[in-house]
Formats: C-alpha cells, sequence, structure tokens
C-alpha cells in the first residue's frame, strides 16, 4: 500500500532582525529559520470558553483512515485514526470490534504498508509536521516500535515490502536534498542497498517480481515511466519522456503490456493499455476524470473512480491477461457521495468505504465474487444532529470571460429565504478540487447562518487537462480574476432589497495564497480574510520552499529564471497599499512547502503600514495543523474571525 502525497503551496519588504534570523530577508524554512522570540509572541491566543466548547465539539468528530486488512488474518484491519489527538495507528480484530490503538506518542505515525506474511506492520512517523518522516517496524499484534530509518531533515518513504516479507524498498533524499533515490533494505541484517540513484523525484508505480515501475515526478501533472530490473539494472522508457502528461501505470499480466491511466489522447483522464508503444483505451467516461485505479494481487480484478462533478463513483471489473474489462455490479449505497475502493495483498477481498454529508466515512470489506459485505465501523458523531446536516449543492458562478465556474453550496434553510453572510473557501493545489461530503467545519458555519461556499476555480483537478493546466506559470494572470469573479458574482446575485452581503474569503496553502491576492490585488472584493500557509510573495517562496519541492512548484506557478516579471506581478506582498478590509494569518513553523516567512513577511508589511492583522504561528505544526488541540485552535480562531467581522 503506498499513498502518494504530494501535497499544496512571494519579495520581502521589510523584516526586522529581532523577528527573523535574516536582517536582509528570510531564508530557508522549518523552525530554525524562526526565532524564538517570533514564535513567542505570535503563540495562538486562547479560545474564549464558549467558542473553545463548541469548537470541540466537532473536532471530536474523527473519520478513520482508508486502512488495510491483514492479508493472513481477515479479521484484522489496521487504520489511522485522529482521535486519541494525533494520527495513530489503531487496529479492529472483528467487524465493528472495539478498536485498540497501537502507537502513540506526540508525533503523527502513518501506516504505509503490512508484510506479506501478516507479521509486521510498516509506519512512518514524523516530528511536528516537519515532513521528514523516518521509516518504523511494528508487530501487528502491538508493541514497540522498531526504528528501520530516520534521519534528521531527510523524507523518507515506504514504497513496498517484497512479496516474500524479507526487503524493504523505499525512497530518501538523504544524499541529495532536490532528489529522491530508491534503496532497498535487509529487513533482517538492516543492510541497505542503493538500487536506484539518478536526479529527480523518484517514486515506485508498480511491482513484480523483479520488476519495478519508476515514476519521475517532474511536476504534479508531469510524471515519466520508467521499468527497471532489478536483478540487471536495466532501465527502458515505458511512457510520458518529454510528454508532460500525467502517467500512473501498473503491469499487466501479459509481457510487455502495461495499464495506464492518462489524459494524454483526450481532455480527460482515461484508462489505456499500452503495448509496443501503442496505446488502447479499455475505459474512458466522456468528459469525466478517472481519478485512479486499484488491481489486485493477481490482476485479474481492477477498479476506478470516477469524478462526476466532484462525486465519487467506483467500478468494478474483470480484467484480463491483455487488459480487457468485464464489468462486475457493486453493492448499491443510498444517499452517499463518495464510494471508493482499494484492494490490498489479496485477490478476493477488498475494503470499499462510503460517504456523505451526513457520515464520517464507513469502512467494509468485499468478498468477490460472492460481493459479500461487511461493516467495520460505525461512525460516532457525539451530541450532534447529522439530520440537520446541509448538502453541498453544486452550482456555478460567471467569470468575467463568461466561463462558467463550479462551486459548491451549503446553506441553511434560514439563509434560502433571508440575506446571510458567505464565507468563501478556496481549495489548496492549486491543483486539489473541493469535493462535497461531511465537513463539520462547513457545518459549524451554515448553522450560524452563514453560506458556505467553495469554488473549484480554473487550474483545479477533476474537470479535464484544459481546465487543470489553465493556470500553469504566466497563464494565471488571466485567470486568478476568478477569485474576485466569485465576489462579484455572490455581491450581484445574492443581495435582497439592496442589501449586499458581507463576504470572508480563506484557504489553505494555495487557497491561503488566493485568500492573500483577494484581500490585496482584489481589494474590496471580500470584508475579511484568514489565509492559512499561503505564500505572500511567489518569488521568496520559490528561493525557499524545500529543495525537492521547488523543482514541481516552478512548473506551476514559473520559473525564477524565466518569469519573474509575472511572478512579481502575481505576489499579494507587492500590493499591501491596497488592503482594505481585516487578514488573519495562520502558519506552521516547521512548514517545508510554504516557509514561515511568507506569513510573517506579510504581517510585517501590513503591521508597519498600521493595516488591520494578526498572525499566529504553531511551532509544532507544519504545513497545516494535525493534532487536535491545534486543529481545535486553527477551527476557533478562524470562526470567531469570520463571526466578529462579518456579522
Amino acid at each position: 500500500m503506498k499513498t502518494i502525497r504530494l501535497f499544496f503551496f512571494l519579495f520581502l519588504i521589510s523584516c526586522s532582525q529581532k523577528n527573523l534570523k535574516n536582517n536582509d530577508g528570510y531564508k530557508s524554512f522549518g523552525i530554525d529559520s524562526v526565532s524564538k522570540e517570533t514564535l513567542k509572541r505570535f503563540t495562538p491566543p486562547e479560545l474564549n470558553s464558549e467558542l473553545k466548547g463548541k469548537i470541540s465539539l466537532i473536532t471530536d468528530i474523527q473519520s478513520l483512515g482508508a486502512g488495510a486488512f491483514n492479508p493472513k488474518n481477515k479479521n484484522e484491519f489496521f487504520f489511522n485514526w485522529g482521535i486519541s489527538g494525533n494520527r495513530q495507528v489503531w487496529k479492529m480484530s472483528g467487524s465493528k470490534s472495539f478498536p485498540v490503538q497501537l502507537t502513540g506518542g506526540k508525533d503523527a505515525t502513518m501506516l504505509a504498508d503490512i508484510t506479506s506474511d501478516g507479521k509486521y506492520l510498516l509506519l512512518e512517523r514524523d516530528v511536528d509536521g516537519q515532513e521528514n518522516p523516518g521509516i518504523y517496524r511494528q508487530p501487528t499484534i502491538g508493541g514497540p516500535l522498531e526504528k528501520l530509518y530516520h534521519k534528521p531533515k531527510v523524507k523518507a518513504s515506504v514504497q513496498f515490502v517484497s512479496d516474500d516479507s524479507k526487503f524493504l524498498f523505499f525512497t530518501s533524499n538523504e544524499e541529495s536534498a532536490d532528489s529522491f533515490y530508491v534503496y532497498k533494505m535487509n529487513l533482517e541484517t538492516k543492510e541497505i542497498e542503493k538500487i536506484f540513484a539518478e536526479k529527480g523525484y523518484w517514486i515506485i508505480n508498480d511491482h513484480e517480481d523483479d520488476r519495478i515501475l519508476l515514476a519521475n515526478i517532474k511536476g504534479n501533472s508531469a510524471y515519466e515511466i520508467f521499468e527497471f530490473n532489478l536483478a540487471t539494472k536495466e532501465k527502458k522508457a515505458v511512457i510520458g519522456q518529454g510528454k508532460d502528461n500525467f502517467y500512473n501505470v501498473n503491469f499487466l499480466k501479459e509481457k510487455d503490456s502495461y495499464l495506464v491511466l492518462t489524459a494524454e489522447l483526450g481532455d480527460a483522464k482515461a484508462l489505456y493499455t499500452l503495448k509496443n508503444n501503442k496505446l488502447t483505451i479499455i475505459a474512458n467516461e466522456n468528459n469525466f476524470d478517472i481519478e485512479s485505479f486499484s488491481v489486485n494481487k493477481e490482476r485479474t480484478l481492477l477498479s476506478y473512480e470516477l469524478n462526476k462533478d466532484g462525486f465519487t463513483i467506483t467500478k468494478l471489473f474483470n480484467v484480463s491477461n491483455r487488459g480487457e474489462l468485464k464489468a462486475l455490479a457493486l453493492p448499491r449505497f443510498k444517499e452517499v457521495d463518495h464510494v471508493r475502493l482499494s484492494f490490498g495483498k489479496s485477490n478476493d477481498f477488498a475494503m470499499l468505504s462510503t460517504s456523505s454529508y451526513k457520515s464520517p466515512r464507513t469502512i467494509y470489506s468485499l468478498e468477490i465474487p460472492q460481493m459479500r459485505l461487511q461493516q467495520w465501523n460505525i461512525p460516532f458523531v457525539p451530541e450532534i444532529d447529522i439530520s440537520k446536516n446541509s448538502p453541498a449543492k453544486l452550482e456555478y458562478y460567471t467569470a468575467r470571460d463568461n466561463t462558467p465556474i463550479p462551486m459548491f453550496v451549503r446553506r441553511s434553510t434560514f439563509c434560502e429565504k433571508n440575506i446571510c453572510p458567505v464565507v468563501v473557501h478556496f481549495h489548496g493545489g492549486p491543483e486539489g478540487q473541493s469535493l462535497p461530503g461531511f465537513s463539520p467545519f462547513a457545518q459549524l458555519f451554515v448553522e450560524n447562518n452563514f453560506i458556505f461556499v467553495e469554488p473549484n476555480v480554473r487550474g483545479s483537478t477533476g474537470y479535464g487537462k484544459k481546465w487543470l493546466e489553465a493556470d500553469n506559470g504566466p497563464l494565471r494572470e488571466k485567470v486568478i480574476t476568478d477569485i474576485e469573479d466569485c465576489s462579484i458574482w455572490i455581491k450581484k446575485n445574492w443581495s435582497q432589497k439592496g442589501k449586499i452581503p458581507k463576504i470572508g474569503i480563506f484557504g489553505g496553502s494555495y487557497g491561503g495564497y488566493s485568500t492573500l491576492m483577494g484581500m490585496t490585488y482584489f481589494a474590496g472584493a471580500y470584508d475579511a480574510g484568514v489565509a492559512n500557509v499561503g505564500m505572500s510573495n511567489l518569488v521568496t517562496f520559490l528561493e525557499n520552499t524545500a529543495p525537492y519541492r521547488r523543482i514541481l512548484r516552478e512548473k506551476e506557478y514559473g520559473y525564477l529564471n524565466t518569469d519573474l516579471e509575472s511572478l512579481k506581478r502575481l505576489s499579494p506582498i507587492n500590493y499591501i497599499s491596497k488592503v482594505q478590509g481585516p487578514l488573519l494569518i495562520i502558519q506552521g513553523a516547521n512548514d517545508p512547502r510554504v516557509p514561515a516567512g511568507e506569513a510573517i513577511q506579510m504581517f510585517e508589511a501590513m503591521e508597519k503600514k498600521g493595516l488591520p492583522t494578526q498572525l499566529i504561528i504553531f511551532a509544532d505544526e507544519g504545513h497545516g495543523t494535525i493534532k487536535k488541540e491545534n486543529k481545535m485552535m486553527e477551527w476557533g480562531h478562524t470562526f470567531g474571525f469570520f463571526n466578529k467581522h462579518l456579522k
């Protein structure tokens, strides 16, 4: 089991030496780039007791992570869960059994793989959001963790464990901060062999016997795929070389044949077979993206997830040696927003999950071909009346060039008839997508008579390649206006009797950047903003983000050596003089993606001009809050800020 996390992401006007370690501008990322005085000054203030009580209720609602079943014992299910205050690994021994916590402590621990013999869990543990996880092993019965590989300022990632459970394959940037090489560890002796060492951001897509499929990630939507023979060390190109497209590739049973998910031959991502350098389509969903696919161990079953206007539909097939598909009927579910399915290391046993606006994730086991479904967990929502939850309805606003922009809107029955303040949440990425579904934080706003809006502006995933690439590099200057156009449309269409609703803007990562643009470049469009881990200056952001991320982000935002003027024009910090409304900035000190200096320089520039601004820095977080107490503070201050300035 492998999760690819690639996750989301600006010219310094003035930074005082007492707040930053460099008097000529901030340098680098992580907590070492921020002084202790700065951390102390911007420690999150306590919430008032009433607000804290309200927020603590919704942070107690914790969805189970997807997890995996023990390949040797179908009655053991392992998963991540944050109910104890941080993401830890838990175990259930039977359907609806009481969960047992296997890992603990202050640091997040993620389930990465289970050995085929069913004896061990492979785990990744990170420290305070640094995104430099180490690799650990733990018996499936529980007990102390055994450190396999964990080094300071080094990012390691489990790729897979060999079928005989003897070898761990992982990637690490220990030897070169901007590149990930592939290593093989003997799990008995702990000896490590470097098996692939070329510059680039490398991951393993798939493995079969002595062959692995390597992906060289050139950007979040640009992959090059190679086949590498572990015995002969021969590398051969498979697909994507120099093509600037997304590819997810698995082996087929037939020799020199592959399954390929890509949008190379169309606007939407579709599923193909590849043989003799020829792509043959086997599944497409017209204008909707197939987001991902999963195959069982024997490569006889295949499922894929269809993204239909943000809702997730899963389909299941028998797959032949050559890749022909024959549809199988999955169990049906009522009133769900998302259905997802994945195969672990079993041939006829899969994990299926559902979620909706009324319910967190529900986990099922699915036996194939009987299609026997068994529910494993009972979602809980303490003291919450989920019957009052408002669904996210798909609506559209019109951009200035007449392009319809999709947005999900949640509103109470009161706000359907009366004018209410609006909060607009922009997602991160920008190669991300706001989705419908269960959101206690969104529901908090709805219950307090805000209208909650989530646009998917140009540059979002889920709407085809043309939509995704519309904001690449300097093209962003043509579509960044989608941010302002949302506000313009709301004011025009949701006003009543001459009264215009107040509108707030917020988001994290690229959503934080969107917020800063909304409050500066488009000053007056929004009445208040909360920017979380957002870039204030695209130039300093690219100069100081983690080296391995710079390669990916320049492809998205523009290159420092060729697009500098465009990057400056798109940097919020250069428009501070235009600011009209109050701004709250939230940041994690350990963030390797968007360095803390981005938040600090924005705050100091606004403070210098006497503009209404507030800064909160979490010393023990990175790119967003993970720890439950910190999440409560983030949500509490965000909600309190909008409740103060929009009502």
